[in-house]
């Protein structure tokens, strides 16, 4: 076939990206330890990024889990979206929990 497909059936996505090593990925229903002792909560959480350059600027997130740095000081896995000239950016990237705050309803 053209473009190098092949008329065969392949591995699935699951056996191409290694989920079936069954290792520590978290699922949207894991349970994530929260900063400062406030308990635990289970799923995504909707949360604002805040700026670091600029304390007027914020952009909407969602947070995926929590981890503690080599310093023992908490920082999130968010993937938020970022306007630039061009259009809209989505990046993921491990944050400081100051930079975060959660994002309500409205």
């Amino acid at each position: 076939m053209a473009g190098g497909m092949s008329s065969g059936r392949g591995r699935t996505l699951a056996e191409r990206s290694g989920a079936g090593d069954a290792g520590p990925a978290m699922s949207p229903t894991s349970t994530v330890a929260l900063p400062d002792g406030a308990g635990a909560r289970t799923g995504l959480r909707h949360v604002w990024v805040q700026d670091p350059a600029s304390s007027a600027r914020r952009w909407p997130g969602v947070l995926t889990g929590w981890r503690r740095d080599s310093e023992g000081r908490w920082v999130a896995l968010v993937a938020y979206a970022v306007r630039d000239g061009k259009g809209t950016v989505l990046i993921t990237a491990w944050l400081q929990a100051e930079q975060l705050s959660p994002a309500g309803p409205g």
